[in-house]
């Protein structure tokens, strides 16, 4: 199984809406003003997002280095993140929780050996 679609299966583990994304994202315009509650709701929005996907690029690159064998610096290029943040993100339990259901995933489809 390629990398690709490697990534493609915890995408799907992670259920997020990357496709719709920006179809979702409201724009301020004219024809329909936002409050300010509506600016907070989505500024929270985003920053969850955010938040999710700077997990998953840390998550994608533990599974690079732990089942394809790439080293430290070279998974960190690849998934494009700081390596002194992936090395704090390595040690946190929420990272622990989330890379255990993504390796539970990949084992239970045979991903690697």
């Amino acid at each position: 199984m390629t990398v690709s679609a490697t990534f493609d299966i915890v995408l799907h583990a992670f259920r997020l809406p990357w496709a719709g994304m920006r179809s979702r994202v409201r724009v301020d315009s004219p024809a329909s003003p936002m409050s300010s509650e509506d600016v907070a709701r989505q500024a929270m929005r985003m920053k969850r997002l955010a938040k999710d996907a700077d997990m998953l690029a840390l998550i994608l690159t533990e599974v690079l280095r732990q089942r394809y064998g790439m080293s430290e610096v070279a998974a960190c290029e690849a998934t494009r993140c700081n390596r002194v943040t992936f090395r704090k993100a390595v040690k946190s339990p929420e990272f622990r929780e989330r890379y255990k259901v993504v390796d539970e995933v990949l084992s239970a489809l045979n991903m690697y050996p």
